[in-house]
């Protein structure tokens, strides 16, 4: 297996640029400028290829980007995602909003769906020192031991 190929389907995965020094710790079996020299190549290659995405340097890593000419198509799909959330999801965002602060005691009073081990809420319920509230980050709301 190349390199190349390697390299091109971590910083594929990654969900955030990919420094040199993580794709080093990545790939030990690899030196520093192995490394780097398959960066150049993948950049290389992307380019000449005259694909929808390419190598870029960005934020003091790698990751693929798409090209400005693309937008308008990328654009469209970005439209057509529409968040979808249970019943029990909408029901439970419904009582925060309208009674918050409310504690998750009473969450579960009143959406019995709610309690379990986990729960992703449309990723906007937080939960802080027993209280619940919404925010416009996204994060997981996990239910407390004990």
């Amino acid at each position: 297996m190349s390199l190349n190929a390697i390299i091109e389907s971590l910083v594929f995965a990654a969900e955030s640029p990919l420094s040199l020094d993580r794709l080093c710790e990545l790939l030990p079996e690899f030196e520093r400028e192995e490394i780097k020299a398959a960066l150049a190549a993948l950049g290389r290659a992307h380019e000449v290829r005259e694909g929808g995405f390419y190598l870029a340097e960005v934020a003091g890593g790698w990751q693929f980007r798409t090209h400005p000419y693309v937008q308008e198509y990328v654009a469209r799909l970005a439209k057509a995602r529409t968040a979808k959330f249970s019943p029990s999801a909408l029901e439970t965002l419904a009582i925060v909003a309208y009674r918050q602060p409310v504690t998750r005691t009473e969450i579960e009073y009143l959406v019995p769906a709610f309690a379990g081990d986990h729960l992703l809420i449309g990723t906007w319920i937080v939960e802080n020192d027993q209280r619940v509230s919404i925010t416009r980050q996204y994060q997981l709301v996990r239910p407390k031991d004990g």
